[in-house]
């Protein structure tokens, strides 16, 4: 289908025209040509009314079958835009909606989405009411005969039993999760905008064949694997990806799926170093925008530039020092997920920062009580970095999520146990 694209801004603001039309494309449209104006909002049309009669000119003089504004439409605009051009008319967060119909995979995806849409119908419907008043839309359904109010009612509902089977869905994500914390498995989650790369290093690095092709919302689902790091079993979880100017209804849809950012034991943001700088900023500061706005700590989230087989030592120092001024001093490595580069101090990286990480030095005596407890016990809920036996003694240094050390820690004294030291993290050093 053949589309226009519309962007309205101000003289200080950028243009996202080139992201509309990625988005375009994705979604499966012809995008013919790009209009933009440099003004403040009407209220009648969102740009002006000349920019209105020119674009009808090109609609016409094109065969354009669709329009697609970057920017939030009200429903009386859209109404009037279609009245004035005679093609549909959408916006951006119409075009991700459509986008994530396609791509959506799970019930959980699906629901989410629909909820979304109905959310924003609700202030359509609105808008339809006040129009039919003043005569300025057409009736619908029968006769003629407004039934907006029925289909206002139908649309609450719906929603009410959208957010009721999210909240058992929730429920039961909640009840895995408890259980994966019982396992004494820690998380770490891929996070960044969409397109940096998550999905491919989720693939290399659990050996899953997750769908990848390079353009934006690929993942809407989020995926968990088991891995293993040097012996340390941990889960990996790769989630949807981030765009800048997200509408708050998507947010709050996908609360769901975004909520296992919240509590992981780590966070790793991937940034794709091959784009321009201006670019990087940008994606960058849209993705830790996010990040704050959910509750994280932006000083322990793990940075990674991804792509770097494509930029030089030079540009990976300046987009280091992009990253330092905004956050401070923290923690980055580069890789190259397509090429395998730099994955070793990666997984190092990724076990020296593992939040509610503890390692543990102990004792345990050498009798049959406290072989049975190493065996089952401390086997399945730690990693056992050492083993040694010494005149009746198990000397042990194990490391674990605080949660599985606490289990272990509680049954110690009462096996004859003695506690020796408790650090954080693991007994590997990160090299970069």
């Amino acid at each position: 289908m053949r589309v226009l694209l519309v962007q309205r801004r101000l003289r200080d603001e950028r243009s996202y025209l080139d992201e509309l039309r990625e988005l375009a494309r994705v979604a499966g449209y012809d995008p013919v040509l790009e209009i933009e104006q440099i003004r403040k909002p009407d209220a009648k049309y969102h740009i002006g009314s000349g920019k209105v009669r020119e674009i009808a000119r090109i609609i016409k003089d094109l065969n354009i079958e669709k329009v697609i504004f970057y920017n939030e439409l009200k429903p009386s605009q859209v109404h009037n835009l279609m009245k004035a051009w005679k093609v549909e008319v959408i916006d951006r967060f119409q075009l991700i909606l459509e986008i994530f119909s396609k791509r959506a995979g799970t019930k959980e995806a699906k629901l989410q989405i629909e909820l979304a849409k109905l959310r924003r119908d609700l202030s359509f419907i609105r808008e339809q009411i006040s129009l039919m008043k003043r005569g300025e839309y057409p009736g619908f359904l029968s006769g003629g005969g407004y039934k907006v109010d029925a289909f206002y009612d139908y649309v609450n509902r719906r929603i009410a039993k959208i957010e009721k089977e999210l909240r058992e869905i929730r429920r039961k994500k909640h009840i895995l999760r408890k259980k994966r914390t019982s396992c004494g498995f820690p998380t770490a989650v891929l996070t960044g905008y969409t397109g940096a790369g998550k999905t491919t290093i989720f693939n290399r690095m659990t050996g899953y064949e997750g769908y990848i092709d390079g353009r934006p919302f690929a993942t809407l689902s989020t995926k968990i694997k088991r891995i293993n790091i040097l012996g340390r079993k941990i889960l990996l979880a790769d989630t949807i990806g981030f765009i800048e100017n997200l509408p708050s209804l998507l947010v709050e849809a996908f609360y769901t799926t975004l909520e296992e950012i919240v509590y992981a034991d780590l966070v790793i943001l991937v940034m794709d170093a091959s784009v321009k700088k201006a670019e990087f900023e940008r994606k960058f500061n849209a993705s830790v925008n996010i990040l704050e706005n959910l509750g994280v700590s932006l000083g322990d989230v793990l940075y990674v530039l991804n792509k770097i087989d494509l930029v030089d030592s030079d540009k990976l120092a300046l987009l280091q020092d992009i990253i330092r001024d905004r956050i401070g001093k923290v923690e980055t490595v580069a890789i190259s997920a397509l090429k395998g580069i730099g994955f070793a101090a990666f997984e190092r990286k990724i076990l020296s920062m593992l939040r509610n990480y503890l390692r543990v030095t102990l004792k345990l005596p050498a009798d049959n009580d406290g072989i049975d407890f190493l065996f089952k016990r401390i086997y399945p809920l730690a990693y056992v970095d050492f083993l040694g036996f010494n005149e009746g003694t198990v000397n042990l240094i194990i490391e674990g999520t605080r949660d599985s050390i606490r289990r272990i820690l509680c049954e110690i004294e009462n096996r004859g146990g003695v506690v020796e030291a408790i650090s954080r993290g693991c007994g590997i050093e990160a090299r970069a």
